[in-house]
Order: C-alpha cells, then sequence, then structure tokens
C-alpha cells in the first residue's frame, strides 16, 4: 500500500509538472474569426494573431484566460478602417503576468485584467472608435495604453503598492480615466488632439501624477489623497480647465496653462503644500485654496483680463502674484501667523485686494508689498493683528491705495 502511494504520488507529479509550462499559438486569417484560449497552471504562452503578415482580419473576437504564475499572452489584431470590429479580452490570474495587446483598425475593444502581483500590461491600438480598458489589482503593476485615432477611450485601474500607469492618446475627443490605490503610484497621462478629457485619482503615499495635453476644449482633473503626492499639469491649446485637488502633507502642484480662456483651479490642505500657476494668453482665471502651514504660492499671468484668487489659512504662508496685461484683478487672503503676500500688477485697470487676518481671527508680523504700474489701479490692504508691516507702490495715473492696519 505504501508502494503504491508513493507511485501515485510520483505519477501525479509528473503530470502536474507537465502540465505547469503550457503555449498555445493561434494564427487566423480571414473574417468573423474567434478564438479562446484557457491556461492553468504556471509558465504559461499564448499567441494569437489574426489577420497580419500581410492579411486583413475583420470582425475578430479573442479570448485568452490564464491561471497560475510567469503567464505571458500576446494577442495582435488587424483590420481595415471601414468594416473592422476586433475584440479582445484577456484575464490572467496569479504573479508575474503579461499582457499585450495590439489592435489595427477600426471599432477596437481591449479588455485586460490581472489579478496578482508584478503584472505588466501593454495595450497598443490604432485607427478609430478604439476602447481600452486595464484592471490590474496587486502590487508592484504596470499599465501602458497607447492609442491613436478618433473617439479613443481608455480606463485604467490599480489596487496595490508601486503601480505605473501611462496612457498616451492621439486624436480627436479621447477620454482617459486612471485610478489607483496604495503606495508610491505614478500615473502619465499624455493626450494630443481636440476635445481630451483627462481624470486621475490617486490615494495613499507618495503618488505622483503628470498630465500634458495639447489641443482645444481640454479638461483635466487629478485628485490625490495621501503623502508626498506631485502633480504636474501643462495645458497647451484653447478653452483649457485644470482642477487638481490634494489632500495630505508634503503636497505639490505646478500648473501651466498656454492658450486662451484657460481656468485652473488648485485646492490643497495638510502640511508645507505648494503650487505653482502660470498662464500665458487671455481670459485666463487662476484660483488657489491652501489650508494648512508652510504653505507656498506663486501665481503668473501674462495677458489680457486674468483674474487670480489665493486664499491660505495657516501659519508662515507665502503668496506672490505677477499679472502683466490688461484688467487684470487680484484678491489674497490670508489667515495666521507671519503670512507674507507681494503683488505686481503691470498694465492697465489693474485692481488688488490684500486681506491678512480678520477680526477675530489676528495675525501677527504679517508683511504685504503691492507695486502697480499703469493707469487706473487701485489697491485696498486690510491688515488685522500687531507688528504689521506695509508697502504700496503705485505709479502712473488715476491710482488709488487704501490702508487699513488694526491691532484688534
Amino acid at each position: 500500500m505504501k508502494k503504491v502511494i508513493l507511485c501515485a504520488a510520483t505519477l501525479l507529479f509528473v503530470g502536474t509538472l507537465s502540465a505547469q509550462i503550457n503555449e498555445s499559438n493561434v494564427l487566423q486569417q480571414g473574417d468573423s474569426n474567434t478564438s479562446i484560449v484557457t491556461q492553468v497552471g504556471e509558465t504559461n504562452v499564448s499567441i494569437v494573431h489574426q489577420g497580419g503578415f500581410g492579411f486583413i482580419s475583420n470582425n475578430n473576437e479573442n479570448t485568452v484566460s490564464q491561471d497560475g504564475e510567469s503567464n505571458d499572452s500576446h494577442v495582435d489584431q488587424y483590420g481595415e478602417l471601414g468594416s473592422n470590429f476586433n475584440e479582445s479580452y484577456v484575464t490572467q490570474i496569479g504573479d508575474e503576468n503579461e499582457a499585450d495587446v495590439m489592435q489595427d483598425g477600426e471599432n477596437n475593444i481591449s479588455h485586460v485584467s490581472q489579478d496578482g502581483n508584478t503584472n505588466d500590461a501593454d495595450i497598443d491600438q490604432a485607427g478609430m472608435r478604439n476602447f481600452s480598458e486595464s484592471i490590474q489589482v496587486g502590487d508592484d503593476n504596470d499599465s501602458d495604453v497607447d492609442q491613436e485615432g478618433d473617439d479613443n477611450i481608455s480606463y485604467v485601474y490599480q489596487d496595490g503598492e508601486d503601480n505605473d500607469s501611462s496612457v498616451d492618446q492621439d486624436g480627436v475627443g479621447n477620454i482617459s480615466d486612471v485610478y489607483q490605490m496604495g503606495d508610491d503610484h505614478d500615473s502619465d497621462v499624455d493626450q494630443e488632439g481636440n476635445y481630451n478629457e483627462a481624470v486621475v485619482y490617486q490615494t495613499g503615499d507618495d503618488n505622483n501624477a503628470n498630465l500634458d495635453q495639447d489641443g482645444n476644449y481640454n479638461k483635466s482633473n487629478v485628485y490625490q489623497d495621501g503623502e508626498n503626492n506631485d502633480s504636474d499639469l501643462d495645458q497647451d491649446g484653447d478653452e483649457n480647465q485644470a482642477d487638481v485637488d490634494q489632500f495630505g502633507e508634503d503636497n505639490d502642484s505646478d500648473v501651466d496653462q498656454d492658450g486662451d480662456f484657460n481656468e485652473s483651479v488648485v485646492y490643497q490642505t495638510g502640511d508645507d503644500n505648494d503650487a505653482d500657476l502660470d498662464q500665458d494668453g487671455d481670459h485666463n482665471s487662476s484660483n488657489l485654496y491652501q489650508n494648512g502651514e508652510d504653505n507656498d504660492s506663486d501665481e503668473d499671468q501674462d495677458g489680457d483680463y486674468n483674474e487670480s484668487w489665493v486664499s491660505q489659512i495657516g501659519e508662515r504662508n507665502d503668496s506672490e502674484v505677477d499679472q502683466n496685461g490688461d484688467g487684470n484683478y487680484s484678491a489674497v487672503s490670508q489667515f495666521g501667523n507671519g503670512n507674507i503676500s507681494d503683488v505686481d500688477q503691470m498694465g492697465d485697470d489693474n485692481t488688488s485686494n490684500v486681506v491678512q487676518g480678520m477680526l477675530g481671527l489676528l495675525g501677527f508680523s504679517n508683511v504685504s508689498t503691492v507695486l502697480q504700474d499703469g493707469n487706473n489701479n487701485m489697491s485696498t490692504l486690510e491688515q488685522y493683528g500687531n507688528a504689521h508691516s506695509s508697502i504700496v507702490n503705485q505709479i502712473g495715473n488715476g491710482n488709488t491705495s487704501t490702508v487699513i492696519q488694526n491691532n484688534l
């Protein structure tokens, strides 16, 4: 009985060892092809070619399911514009999985789902009206999506630590949504074209998001929750809109907009926050809200009809606003101790309002400097507390300056 058991165990071990290395290679030419690949074990390899090699296949469908460790899936689908509809589903369960999807044509759909650690997903779509969805659950995941064409949509969801996501879209009407949970996340979204929209939501520690949009009617929204978050937004085009929300400590946000009718809003709460806003164009509007300690805000607008708001609540806040153009408006409100505000406006019809402290919420040792060079400028400075310092310099015609200092 003992030998039988050992023999059975040996046979079971040999059978299991032979099933751990599976390899599948599927090549389909023509139209309306369907491929289903299911692999269970370790070190599974699946290669699916639909079209390609000088052939074009339309209306192809592919499904790959891998369960184990060290799985590798490679899918190539080639079609033609006008009559193509390729669809690919890749599901991987285990650790050290890799999925590579290449689609060329029109109306391509790609779904990649990975559950495990150290997963890698690479999706490349070329054509029109492509859709990509990448879902990764685990640690050390990496997702890369590249779309070229019109009406592209990309969704990336990552759960775990040390995740990395990169989305590149080129065309008109692109939409990218990236959601990351865990620590040490990194997200990079690059969109070039018209009607682009990118949303990145990160929660955890040491998150980093970088968004670059080039075109018209772009909209970008970044929300970060955790510590040591960093957000960088660069928009070049007309009627761009950027919204950055950061919650935690040591947050840093840099927004640069070049074009017309740009609007940027940055809201930070926590300690040691830093935000830098630079807008070059016409009818720009910039709003910054900081709540915490040791906050720093720098806003620079060059153009016409610019408007800037800065509100800081905390201690040792620093705000600098520089506007160069016509019809600029700047309002700075600081509440706390040791705040410093510097407003420099050069142009016509500028208006600057600086409030440091308030009745019931005093500030101490605040320093404010306002310099306006131009015509019809107006400056209003209010300081509440003790030992305040105020310097107002206006050079031009029709300037009006009002300074109120109150130690109550």
